[in-house]
């Protein structure tokens, strides 16, 4: 009976070291599958972003679509300025790149909604079931399209931005292909129409109006992480110039002038704007006026502003920031939060003629929200009232 009793002891010994080292196996596995597959996470490769990069002559003129050994003619290429296609390569504008879009009319019943829907006010940042073509089922000249669409409307800077919040998408795990484009009507005639290209963390909202010109917001751009921890990305910030700017600002501040700027100790979890097609005005103090500030604390506002605006292409921005400069002193200047890596923080330039908001609070401060708003423009705005308000008639009767 003693032998039966020491051999069922060595039994149970040899059985719970070998559970021992088994699940010891299976932690060190998982380990290693989890860091390799962190390692992959932390960056994806251009190829396995939906979004084209921007081509190699963005900044400069185009080389000729047929290519110089390609031995095709003008009239028999592929890419034959003629065709919509090489237009859009070559930087026509929007009016092309719907045009691809719409060569397919079995696209046209998830692509196209009526301008005059409310749904071209539904604009949203989460992920959540969207109209439209999503990028993932899209076609590669659907994708170089799109790429057009965002391109006319952005600039090089704002495109590679936008595409930059795709990329996190990817790092984040997410599927980076379920952004959607969806266009409001289309460029027939002298009517207007839009077009909205959106997603987790990114909403681009166009309006296209009869006078050439072009509405860009509401704009949102959002980074989660908003710095990358490790991987061949470690370290980008892609909503860094955003954030220092504004802490460069706040700690340039005299007491005096912090009692006005900073509205709340406590920073919120979200932009408080809202997403409406109206702005939505916050609760509490606006902030210190733009006109308090003192001449160097003024450039670094102007900085700021800037770099919002230079997601938009030139001719988008640029009759904007005329608009902005002679009242940016209307404008106030609100922050909440700490001024600490890894304190949750938010800031606020409002006004007249433009809304930009940002937060960073989720994920231990990594999580940050940024929109650009045009509160007279918006979705186009209301041209009749603007002429009325612009040209002094009809006033008083």
């Amino acid at each position: 009976m003693r032998g039966a009793s020491a051999w069922g002891s060595a039994g149970r010994i040899f059985f719970v070291a070998a559970r021992y080292f088994w699940i010891a196996a299976l932690v060190a596995s998982s380990a290693a599958f989890a860091t390799a597959c962190g390692a992959e996470g932390d960056a994806i490769r251009d190829a396995e972003i939906p979004l084209p990069p921007s081509p190699p002559y963005a900044d400069a003129d185009p080389p000729d679509a047929a290519g110089p050994s390609s031995g095709a003619t003008p009239s028999d290429s592929p890419l034959a300025p003629a065709d919509p296609a090489a237009a859009m390569a070559a930087g026509a504008g929007a009016d092309a790149a719907v045009e691809v879009l719409l060569a397919d009319a079995a696209r046209h019943d998830e692509l196209l909604v009526p301008f005059a829907d409310e749904a071209r006010f539904d604009w949203h940042y989460v992920p959540r079931q969207r109209p439209g073509l999503a990028l993932g089922d899209m076609t590669e000249l659907e994708r170089e399209a799109t790429a057009a669409l965002l391109r006319a409307l952005l600039g090089d800077a704002g495109y590679e931005a936008a595409r930059g919040v795709v990329e996190l998408e990817g790092i984040i795990r997410r599927d980076p292909g379920r952004y959607h484009l969806v266009l409001f009507g289309r460029p027939v005639g002298d009517g207007r129409w839009g077009w909205r290209f959106e997603g987790h963390h990114l909403s681009v909202n166009a309006t296209e109006l009869p006078d050439g010109r072009s509405s860009a917001t509401p704009l949102f751009f959002g980074a989660e992480p908003a710095r990358v921890a490790a991987g061949p990305r470690a370290g980008w910030r892609l909503l860094g110039a955003e954030e220092d700017l504004a802490k460069e600002l706040v700690r340039s501040l005299s007491p005096e002038q912090r009692e006005r700027a900073v509205v709340a100790a406590r920073a919120p979890r979200d932009i408080l704007t809202g997403t409406g097609r109206e702005i939505r005005a916050p609760d509490g103090p606006p902030g210190i006026p733009v006109s308090a500030l003192r001449p160097e604390q003024r450039a670094l506002v102007e900085r700021l502003v800037a770099s919002y605006l230079g997601r938009l292409a030139p001719e988008i921005a640029e009759p904007w920031r005329r608009r902005i400069e002679p009242a940016l002193g209307e404008h106030t200047f609100a922050w909440a939060g700490g001024t600490e890596p890894g304190e949750g923080h938010y800031y606020r330039i409002s006004g007249p003629e433009l809304l930009i908001e940002y937060d960073n609070v989720q994920d231990g401060a990594n999580h940050a929200h940024t929109v650009l708003r045009d509160p007279r423009r918006d979705f186009g705005g209301d041209p009749l009232a603007e002429h009325y308000a612009s040209s002094g008639h009809h006033r008083d009767g």
